[in-house]
């Protein structure tokens, strides 16, 4: 199976957006600006972009980010 991902990384770029051989979507968030999303840390997430989010994606300040942790109890 690495070798099948090494081989994917040649071909694959962007957001992970849908199922594919090596991902299961089991939850989708529709991108809009000035969202929070807060999720587990040990769950695989992607950007959900695609062409129907209107912003210019080809600007280097489109989209930011912040990544952050905490613990709740």
């Amino acid at each position: 199976m690495v070798e099948e991902v090494k081989q994917a990384a040649d071909v694959r770029w962007g957001s992970i957006n849908e199922t594919d051989q090596f991902f299961e979507k089991v939850f989708s968030v529709d991108a809009k600006s000035n969202r929070l999303i807060i999720y587990a840390s040990n769950i695989l997430h992607s950007a959900n972009i695609t062409e129907a989010v209107e912003f210019d994606k080809s600007s280097p300040y489109n989209r930011t980010t912040i990544n952050s942790f905490s613990n709740v109890n």
